[in-house]
C-alpha cells in the first residue's frame, strides 16, 4: 500500500504497473495548489495570459481527460461526462488537508507518523 497522487497513479496504471486509485467514502483529498507570479518576473503579462488559459473550463476538462487531475472549476462548467468526472473527482465535498498543522504541531505529527509506519 502506498499513497500517490491520483494522476500519477493513473499514469503508472496506464504503463502496466499494478496500482489503482481508491477514493475514501468520505470524499477525495483535495491538495492545495495555486498559481503565482513573482513581482520580479519580467514576463508578468505572459504569465497572466497562461494562468487565464489554464483556468478555462475547456482546458480544465482536457487536463482531466489527459492528465487525470480534478478540474478546478465546477463540473457543470465543463463538458466532462459523468463517467469522466467520476474518474478524477467526486460529487461530494473533498477532504482538505490541514496544512497549518505542519507548523503548529510538526513535532507531534512526525512522532505519530513514525509510530504508525514503524508499528
Amino acid at each position: 500500500m502506498g499513497q500517490y497522487y491520483h494522476d500519477v497513479t493513473g499514469l503508472a496504471a496506464a504503463d502496466g504497473f499494478h496500482v489503482r486509485s481508491t477514493f475514501p467514502k468520505e470524499g477525495g483529498i483535495l491538495d492545495s495548489g495555486s498559481w503565482a507570479v513573482s513581482k520580479a518576473s519580467k514576463k508578468s503579462a505572459e504569465a497572466h495570459v497562461f494562468i487565464d488559459y489554464m483556468s478555462q473550463p475547456s482546458v480544465q476538462a482536457v487536463l482531466s481527460r489527459k492528465v487525470g487531475t480534478s478540474p478546478t472549476v465546477e463540473k457543470k462548467l465543463t463538458d466532462l461526462t459523468d463517467a469522466e468526472f467520476a474518474s478524477v473527482s467526486s460529487s461530494i465535498d473533498p477532504i482538505v488537508p490541514r496544512y497549518d498543522l505542519y507548523s503548529s504541531k510538526a513535532d507531534w505529527l512526525n512522532e505519530k507518523w513514525t509510530q504508525l509506519i514503524a508499528g
